[in-house]
């Protein structure tokens, strides 16, 4: 019948309009644990230049650790060199020179963006933490993360990830300065 029919369509828009509400719910969730932050980045705005550390020792690379990654990619001593360069270069432009990221200056905090995972697209997954000269964590940002990019080697897409990671952790420091 028709009445029967029509409820039965009404129960199931329901069931869809709680499914995609509860969707949109997650998402909203999980954007936000991407911002995720402990301790505190505050004293980075009475520095001018501060170190700049990133580290793979500890990460799988394309299902690789990270030591057998490096002993059968030849040229990851220029590559991680230009990675650096890269990431470093995407973050002093977003922070438009409020605080400069350098790979080599000496100063009273260092920050260590320690890599986690990278996919076989480049896409690296990361953690960025600041320490104080006691060697102490004082600032803490989980899920950094860069989108790698679609053609070339290995070193080709990391870097890519390794310029979108600099734009974010560029954009998160902004904002902690503030």
């Amino acid at each position: 019948t028709i009445p029967g029919l029509l409820t039965d369509i009404a129960s199931l828009l329901k069931k869809q309009v709680f499914l995609f509400l509860a969707c949109l719910l997650c998402t909203f969730f999980s954007l936000e644990a991407q911002k995720l932050s402990l301790g505190t980045f505050k004293p980075l705005a009475l520095e001018k230049k501060v170190q700049i550390e990133l580290d793979y020792t500890e990460s799988t690379i394309d299902n690789c650790l990270y030591d057998d990654f490096v002993a059968l990619e030849k040229n990851w001593d220029n590559g991680f060199t230009e990675i650096c360069q890269k990431f470093v270069k995407e973050a002093n432009k977003e922070l438009l020179g409020q605080l400069v990221l350098s790979l080599s200056a000496e100063s009273d905090y260092k920050l260590v963006l320690k890599v986690q995972k990278v996919l076989y697209n480049g896409r690296t997954f990361a953690t960025l933490s600041l320490y104080n000269k006691s060697g102490e964590v004082i600032g803490f940002a989980n899920k950094i993360i860069g989108r790698g990019g679609t053609f070339g080697s290995k070193i080709n897409l990391m870097g890519d990830a390794s310029e979108k990671m600099g734009e974010s952790v560029g954009k998160f420091l902004k904002k902690q300065l503030k």
